[in-house]
């Protein structure tokens, strides 16, 4: 099976060897169960060396690096109009180069701390579920979840601290269907090739736009990723 991981990279260099070293163990997880991983790369505006070191990580990974410079300023993670226009930019950079034997899609922010076999659990589940994606909690030990914006089930968001919402103690089976997620999206491939990232409100804009194809959109409780 043939699988694409995206993601996105401005001044990255302080944790790119991080993901590097994730992305190593998943593809070598993924090949030993016989599938194909290649990677998406987006970049721009870095003052760093970061492109320059996604062009050197070429050698180890099948990975297709675009340019993805906007000319806007950096932001903290905030709700912005402005902001939200750069991530579509950026992620709708990604999308236009989705490969059609792409039978699973990615979509996993640079920065997160996550565990290769995590992502396996989530390819797994996509026998059972057409979208998918893991709990998001800030570094541990802290127990408070990082993506309260774009995790929303029912109309109401998540919250910082437990239960994060009422709803997680009876996911089915460990999964929990969502209006929007975020973070780390995990997607059949003719699913994310049928939708794109809208400007005014990025993953929870394509969310909608999944569920108004008639798919349902899921968190496995059971998976958890970080953000540092």
């Amino acid at each position: 099976m043939n699988i694409t991981l995206c993601s996105s990279f401005r001044n990255a260099t302080g944790y790119l060897q991080r993901y590097l070293r994730q992305c190593d163990a998943l593809d070598t997880l993924l090949y030993h169960a016989g599938h194909r991983l290649s990677f998406i790369w987006a970049e721009g505006d870095s003052t760093d060396s970061t492109m320059k070191a996604l062009h050197a990580a070429r050698w180890r990974f099948k990975s297709t690096i675009v340019d993805a410079t906007h000319g806007g300023p950096a932001f903290e993670s905030i709700v912005s109009v402005k902001r939200f226009a750069q991530l579509a930019y950026v992620a709708n950079k990604v999308w236009e180069l989705l490969p059609q034997e792409a039978a699973v899609v990615i979509w996993a922010e640079s920065d997160l701390i996550w565990e290769p076999a995590m992502m396996v659990r989530l390819i797994e589940r996509l026998q059972e579920v057409p979208v998918v994606g893991p709990m998001v909690f800030d570094s541990p030990p802290a127990k408070t979840y990082y993506d309260v914006h774009v995790h929303r089930r029912n109309g109401q968001q998540f919250t910082k601290q437990p239960p994060y919402h009422a709803d997680i103690a009876g996911a089915n089976g460990g999964l929990l269907e969502m209006d929007s997620i975020g973070s780390i999206v995990a997607m059949r491939g003719d699913v994310a090739r049928a939708v794109w990232v809208p400007m005014e409100d990025v993953l929870v804009g394509t969310c909608r736009m999944i569920r108004e194809l008639g798919h349902k959109i899921y968190l496995d409780t059971g998976a958890k990723c970080f953000h540092p």
